[in-house]
């Protein structure tokens, strides 16, 4: 059966996959980048040593402690803290691209941004209660995306800073609990491949979900 999808919303979905697999690369780009930096780094502290022969034993703890700290805490956060934001940008964008074709498709007046409270208060309320699409609570990759927002958040509006106690970010702090790629060294936040893929995946599974859903109602 052909289906009833114009030109316009053909293309809308087109640039969003393109923006989706877009970030798939970045990620594999960035991985890459990581690794080199940090063997670099490795490579770096090893010619000191072999070299630097009036080195005593707090010159080389303090070196390896610079090593350490590049490698596990500086470059993991200087990439995918901005990565992350970008994850999300696209999540809500997307969000907003697809809720309003529904409503469109659907002959909805009430807009996506009418709703109240952030993001992901606004699409659960308004893809299950507005547009009667489906609740996104019960995918299995909303967890995941409930964790990508907190720590995009901290990125996006403290640098990936939290102080030096987490008692007041309980969320936070439940999800460094369950060791899913996300830390915290001193005020830093640190997060590691793991979970930046996770991240993506689960942004890719729900909105694959979204456009499977309006592709079923338009065929």
């Amino acid at each position: 059966m052909k289906s009833k999808l114009d030109f316009r919303t053909s293309m809308q979905l087109a640039s969003m996959n393109a923006e989706i697999q877009a970030l798939q690369e970045g990620f594999e780009l960035i991985s890459r980048a990581i690794e080199t930096l940090q063997e670099c780094e490795e490579n770096r502290l090893k010619q000191v040593l072999v070299l630097d022969k009036t080195l005593d034993r707090e010159d080389i703890i303090s070196l390896h402690a610079d090593a350490y700290d590049n490698v596990e805490i500086f470059f993991p956060r200087l990439f995918w803290g901005p990565f992350l934001i970008s994850v999300y940008s696209v999540l809500e964008s997307s969000l907003k691209e697809l809720s309003n074709l529904f409503r469109e498709n659907l002959g909805c007046e009430k807009e996506f941004n009418e709703e109240n409270g952030g993001l992901l208060e606004k699409a659960k309320c308004y893809f299950s209660k507005v547009l009667k699409v489906r609740d996104l609570s019960k995918l299995s990759c909303w967890e995941a995306i409930t964790q990508l927002r907190t720590v995009r958040n901290i990125f996006a509006h403290s640098n990936g800073r939290v102080g030096y106690s987490l008692q007041d970010n309980k969320k936070l702090e439940q999800i460094i609990k369950k060791r899913i790629g996300v830390t915290h060294h001193l005020d830093v936040l640190i997060v590691n491949q793991q979970f930046v893929r996770s991240s993506m995946d689960a942004v890719t599974e729900l909105l694959q979900e979204l456009q499977d859903d309006y592709q079923a109602k338009n065929r």
